[in-house]
């Protein structure tokens, strides 16, 4: 598939599955070193990636995907069925805030592979050390690397769907509470986490429009596709 014609199948956010279609681990591992090889500004690892083909467990991802500051109607809180998907992909980004509060914690800024400067007072005793990236760094990096995966995946045959809405406290909660022994469990505990980012990848399920919400079988919601729009774009020569 050309790059193009992939861009095309990311661009529509695919919110069913076909669960009777395995994916195979040579696609799971070729997809996990493209999101590892994107590029990271000066290789500040900046978030954490968690492959999951547990199905159990994205279908609990999943009922965490909304704003839990949302009080609209409940098919708000059903729309996300993405993350749902054969394999998610969920990049945990860290809370470089996080870093910051604790001015002393040398051990996060290296364990992050973060580069930094050292602010000392006159006595030349450490005050703080300062992170040299910044949010938006962190941000950047993420959707970097999850595009790239987006792009491989659609050149496999896959569709996708992305998700950024997460109730973020609800969901650690639940992973601390009914997951015990999963791998992302102390990462929870020891880092703060500024945002999550969902990549929901697998086969689409034949019997339904991509845009559509299923459970058991029957349609809960239809989400309205948009017409994108192009973005403005200049060409200087």
């Amino acid at each position: 598939m050309d790059f193009e014609q992939a861009s095309k199948v990311i661009g529509k956010t695919q919110r069913n599955w076909d669960y009777t279609v395995p994916i195979p681990q040579e696609h799971i591992d070729h997809l996990i070193n493209v999101s590892s090889n994107a590029p990271m500004k000066q290789g500040i690892q900046t978030y954490r990636l968690f492959a999951s083909t547990r199905l159990d467990f994205n279908e609990m991802i999943y009922r965490w995907a909304h704003d839990r500051h949302d009080k609209g109607p409940i098919q708000n809180k059903i729309r996300n069925s993405q993350v749902a998907a054969p394999l998610l992909m969920l990049y945990a980004v860290h809370d470089i805030g996080d870093v910051i509060k604790d001015p002393k914690n040398k051990k996060k800024i290296v364990e992050l592979n973060m580069e930094y400067d050292v602010e000392r007072d006159h006595e030349g005793n450490i005050l703080r050390y300062i992170p040299l990236a910044s949010v938006p760094d962190f941000c950047f990096t993420t959707g970097v690397a999850a595009g790239a995966t987006a792009m491989a995946s659609a050149d496999l045959g896959y569709q996708t769907g992305f998700c950024s809405c997460m109730n973020i406290p609800g969901l650690v909660d639940e992973i601390n509470n009914k997951f015990p022994g999963v791998a992302m469990k102390a990462f929870w505990n020891e880092y703060a986490i500024m945002d999550i980012l969902c990549l929901g990848i697998g086969r689409k399920n034949p019997n339904f429009q991509s845009n559509q919400v299923i459970e058991d079988g029957k349609v809960l919601t239809t989400i309205a596709s948009t017409n994108k729009k192009r973005p403005t774009t200049y060409i200087y020569k």
